[in-house]
């Protein structure tokens, strides 16, 4: 038996709740070169009984258990099991558009393209929808200069899903994500299989539903935390742009991790710790290094105020200044 064009790896840990939503979006279509291979990363709720009954009902889905041990594992074992050319991920509480596959396998027969990318909805919970477009004003892009702008001067590509992997590209270079890490393992996983790449289409087209929880992983995390998982991604990022020689990337993707900075200090201005968050993030050697390669002519017009506050020290202005911008933003 030939192997399946695409395969979609799902990792699923207590997902009982989406887990049939996620799955109809993808097994309604009646493609037959697709498989579907669900990770069950140890649930303790009803995950393992629906999927059971999915595997009866439809013979291109794989289940395969394991012990709880993060999604980073979860997608590893994904990749040693799946058989497809290409590789999708997405996430159990996700789903795809009416049809998605439609375009994505369309896609892949007409152009043998390293690295693909599409355009998503933002989906909450009441039912809304907000589409997330890339910044041009084509259909689509195969450009690699604003390729690299998106990958490393914006958060774009923070995550795995909405994107199509060549299976060869994968093997090759051995790419796994890493696991033991609490944030950016999505992101390190894009990074390394992107400076891989040598051709690229990014579309506008939507294909993937992401749901937005009230709740973030992230908020969990101090700023301490969150700066020390930070730290790798920054210089894994800066790291590659550095080494592309390209100046113009180089200053916005420091202007891109200056906003990184201030996004912390909006979203820590409203802890219980503020005043000490901010000296701790102000003082942080991370802060440092990316302050030292921006200057005011590089930000902005309507963030030129923010870059004065930090770069001044002006912590009871810039606390007022950000905890107001997150009030609004609620």
């Amino acid at each position: 038996m030939s192997s399946p064009l695409l395969s979609i790896i799902i990792p699923a840990y207590n997902a009982e709740k989406y887990l049939v939503q996620c799955l109809d979006s993808v097994l309604l279509s009646d493609y037959a070169d697709i498989e579907v291979v669900v990770v069950n990363d140890g649930s303790t709720d009803n995950t393992q009984g629906l999927l059971s009954i999915a595997e009866e009902k439809d013979k291109r889905i794989r289940v395969i258990h394991q012990e709880n041990g993060g999604v980073s594992k979860a997608r590893n074992n994904g990749l040693k099991n799946a058989s497809g050319q290409y590789i999708m991920f997405l996430d159990a509480d996700d789903m795809l558009t009416e049809d998605a596959l439609d375009r994505i396998l369309d896609s892949i027969r007409k152009e043998d393209i390293d690295f693909r990318a599409f355009a998503y909805e933002t989906f909450y919970d009441d039912g809304t929808r907000k589409s997330e477009y890339y910044d041009f004003s084509e259909k689509s892009c195969s450009d690699t200069r604003t390729a690299d702008r998106i990958m490393y001067a914006s958060s774009r590509w923070n995550e795995c899903w909405g994107k199509i992997y060549k299976r060869s590209i994968i093997d090759t270079h051995e790419l796994k994500f890493p696991e033991g890490v609490p944030i950016g393992e999505d992101f390190l996983f894009v990074l390394r299989y992107y400076e891989k790449c040598r051709t690229f289409y990014i579309s506008n087209d939507a294909i993937l539903l992401y749901r937005q929880h009230a709740g973030s992983a992230m908020r969990r995390y101090g700023a301490e935390d969150r700066l020390r998982f930070t730290e790798p991604l920054y210089d894994a990022a800066i790291g590659d742009v550095r080494a592309k020689e390209d100046r113009e990337l180089l200053h916005e993707a420091d202007t891109y991790y200056f906003r990184v900075v201030t996004n912390l200090f909006r979203e820590f201005s409203v802890s219980s710790t503020a005043r000490h968050d901010f000296k701790l993030i102000l003082d942080h050697p991370l802060v440092q290094e990316i302050l030292s390669h921006v200057r005011l002519s590089m930000v902005p017009g309507y963030k030129k105020h923010e870059f004065i506050m930090i770069r001044l020290r002006l912590i009871s202005l810039a606390l007022i200044y950000f905890r107001l911008k997150a009030r609004a933003a609620t």
